[in-house]
């Protein structure tokens, strides 16, 4: 029997690896600060996430890319 999932999940975990880590920073990093980087005012709309979300996610990813890196 499968177990059904609540229609809202506020957290979830998974595990990553450090490419898959390296893969979301570069991608959150160029829709954030690269070239052709979407402007805060239209970036919920093209992205569905607050811009600020995004910044943390891109903090959260790179601490995490730099912990790797120690090892």
């Amino acid at each position: 029997m499968k177990t059904k999932l609540p229609d809202v999940i506020e957290n979830w975990a998974c595990s990553l690896t450090k490419d898959d880590l390296l893969l979301i920073s570069n991608a959150l990093n160029e829709i954030i600060n690269g070239s052709g980087a979407i402007e805060k005012w239209e970036f919920q709309t093209r992205t569905g996430v607050e811009f600020q979300d995004a910044e943390k996610l891109l903090k959260k990813t790179s601490m995490a890319l730099n912990e790797f890196n120690k090892n």
